[in-house]
């Protein structure tokens, strides 16, 4: 579907090193995928990071701001530069407001770290709806407290604690997603120069290259030089690209390709039998996208150790396996890398494991999630209809009685926050607690306070106080047909009216499913 009549639809933010930026590129290929152009997409970022050098390709329009990060040290030169990153951040939510104001976009897509924070700060204060997207198994600082004030929030992983979490997999670009690594296996060992019929070991420390990596990798070719049967490609970092090289005889033996970083991770993962790898959410979900047999070394002084999180979700699905480097020396790692590449049968269970794991990220589902949050008058889901294929909270008014009690137990089972209120409690009250509906003995305006949505009984006067607190805290409220309307557009319904035997049908039918 062509939607390029649109205006700005989506300004994509994030941004400083590529663990960021790459994520947020994938983004903006999928929405254009979707039938979007690149000139309805634009990209805030900061003037210092990974944006400046991978966006001006892609020709998606871009705008820096001067924002720096914040130290977490604790020393007086730290507060000193702590206090100037406060003032550039306040000049930089400034300068995102007026942004924001002039491209008027249907949504502000958001993909953690410090480059995002004025945008959605700005979002904030102009109303406009903001979707974080969160592709580490535990989110970074920039994405839990964006997430509080989110429309919805795209996670790749479940469980989360994130509000408005919605399950779409994590954002992987174009090249990967449609990658057919057997398929593309000699073509990107020619494009490579490495030997066709080889065993390929692929080295990476991610975009910023790793020390710790570089040194294995120099033990791991010193040691198997002479294998002529044996071939790594190492990406070094740029930093590091002089640093810790191999010292041995290249005659007739191992073949050994050092670069300091690619573009082209497709042909990475095309052309090897395994990848030896720090953790970042980016490559994780890389791996398992295209199904890539991988050794995780998740790098320590990462936010929250984080990486080892993400490492643990693949190790976990059988495509990886998870070392750790302080309890592991480099010898026992580089034994495991070769005894595993000499494994056949290993490698291609793996590679299976992995790639059903990465069924998610393959058809991910953040495009979706974005429509449905969006301003977007002339999207196929008007914002007036209210949908439940995201998480939300619903508060229900008189959910003691047979229809809401019934309503409250369907949307709990869907998975949706259920809270509500009544003037009685008893038996029905019980049973809805224990599916997790939060109730509460009377009415009060509090209930309804961060709701997506209020309904309830039609014997409910709209006078009730929680109605009246929904509606000046522009909280949309639902009459009863407008919820059982959302609830039977999630899946094929049977209607069933009439004067008289209502229940008894209904009842029949049920009976009639449960046994089908």
């Amino acid at each position: 579907m062509n939607k390029s009549n649109q205006a700005i639809y989506a300004v994509i933010t994030g941004g400083g090193t590529s663990g960021h930026v790459i994520p947020a590129l994938a983004i903006a290929e999928l929405l254009v995928d979707s039938g979007y152009s690149q000139n309805q997409i634009h990209f805030v970022g900061t003037l210092n990071g990974a944006e400046t050098r991978l966006v001006p390709p892609t020709k998606i329009p871009l705008t820096l701001l001067d924002v720096r990060g914040f130290n977490r040290k604790l020393s007086f030169s730290s507060l000193k530069t702590n206090l100037h990153a406060l003032l550039m951040l306040r000049r930089a939510i400034a300068n995102a407001t007026v942004l924001l104001q002039s491209l008027k976009p249907a949504v502000v897509v958001s993909v953690g770290g410090y480059g995002s924070v004025p945008a959605t700060r700005a979002a904030a204060k102009l109303n406009i709806p903001v979707v974080t997207v969160s592709y580490d198994r535990l989110p970074g600082r920039a994405t839990r407290l964006q997430a509080r004030r989110a429309a919805a929030t795209a996670v790749a992983y479940l469980p989360s604690k994130l509000p408005n979490a919605t399950l779409t997999g994590a954002p992987v670009r174009r090249s990967i997603r449609d990658l057919d690594i057997a398929a593309m296996r000699d073509a990107a060992r020619l494009r490579l120069g490495l030997p066709v019929d080889s065993k390929v070991i692929a080295v990476t420390g991610g975009s910023l290259g790793s020390a710790f990596l570089n040194k294995l990798t120099r033990e791991l070719v010193e040691q198997n030089h002479d294998r002529k049967d044996l071939s790594i490609i190492h990406l070094t970092g740029e930093r590091y690209l002089n640093d810790d090289q191999p010292k041995y005889e290249n005659t007739n033996g191992i073949f050994y390709l050092r670069l300091p970083t690619t573009d082209s991770m497709h042909d990475i993962y095309a052309a090897s039998d395994l990848v030896v790898s720090r953790a970042g959410a980016s490559t994780v979900a890389e791996l398992a996208t295209v199904g890539r047999a991988s050794v995780l070394i998740p790098w320590k002084q990462a936010a929250d150790n984080h990486q080892y999180f993400n490492a643990q979700w693949l190790g976990d699905s059988g495509g990886a396996i998870v070392l750790d480097e302080d309890a592991v020396s480099k010898q026992k790692i580089s034994n495991a890398v070769i005894a595993l590449i000499n494994d056949q049968q290993k490698l291609l269970e793996m590679n299976h494991r992995a790639r059903e794991a990465g069924k998610l990220h393959r058809d991910s589902g953040i495009v979706k999630l974005i429509s449905l949050v969006a301003r977007d008058k002339s999207s196929d889901m008007a914002l007036a209809e209210f949908t439940l294929d995201i998480k939300r909270k619903i508060h229900i008014v008189g959910v003691g009685g047979p229809g809401m009690s019934a309503i409250a137990t369907v949307l709990a089972e869907m998975g949706h926050v259920v809270s509500g209120s009544d003037i009685y409690d008893g038996e029905v009250i019980e049973r809805l607690s224990k599916v997790g509906v939060k109730i509460n003995i009377g009415h009060n305006t509090d209930v309804v306070a961060r709701c997506d949505a209020v309904t309830g009984s039609p014997a409910i006067p709209k006078s009730n106080i929680e109605y009246q607190q929904a509606v000046v805290s522009n909280i949309k409220v639902l009459s009863r047909a407008e919820i059982l309307s959302a609830i039977c557009r999630q899946a094929q319904s049977v209607g069933v009216a009439g004067t008289h035997g209502k229940t008894t049908t209904s009842s029949m039918l049920t009976t009639i499913l449960i046994e089908a």
